[in-house]
């Protein structure tokens, strides 16, 4: 096969080749939608905090109808379907408080992690006896 040739092919062509990007995608939509829930939570959180209680009740009511829309076949994305619904039902401000507390919540997370890095170098997955 000539190198012209091996340009024109398809990435699909080659099995291993679509393992590894297969799995890093199913891993980077995993991370997205645990993100989405975090900001989920946190957005109802500011809700009840801002005491816009009957926006909370809308918003977990549009939530349960946007899964069971995405459960009976819908083809819009289940995040998409949130984001745009929940944008427009909370407004502006309660979005970017979410929004902003997320990312807040994420650095957090990671620098807690590295610091726990920093403290363990090295993780023990079993514990070995030695001369027993």
């Amino acid at each position: 096969m000539t190198a012209a040739q091996q340009q024109v092919l398809p990435i699909s062509s080659s099995r291993s080749s679509t393992r590894l990007p297969l799995n890093m995608v199913q891993q980077e939509s995993r991370l997205n939608r645990e993100r989405f829930v975090v900001f989920l939570q946190i957005l109802l959180r500011r809700l009840e905090v801002s005491q816009a209680f009957h926006l909370k009740l809308q918003a977990k009511v549009l939530v349960m109808q946007c899964t069971r829309n995405n459960k009976m076949g819908d083809a819009t994305p289940l995040v998409t379907s949130l984001e745009l619904h929940l944008r427009q039902l909370v407004g502006e401000v309660h979005w970017r408080y979410a929004i902003h507390a997320t990312h807040r919540y994420f650095r957090q997370k990671q620098q807690q992690q590295q610091l726990q890095q920093q403290r363990f170098p090295f993780h023990l997955k079993t514990t070995q006896v030695i001369g027993l």
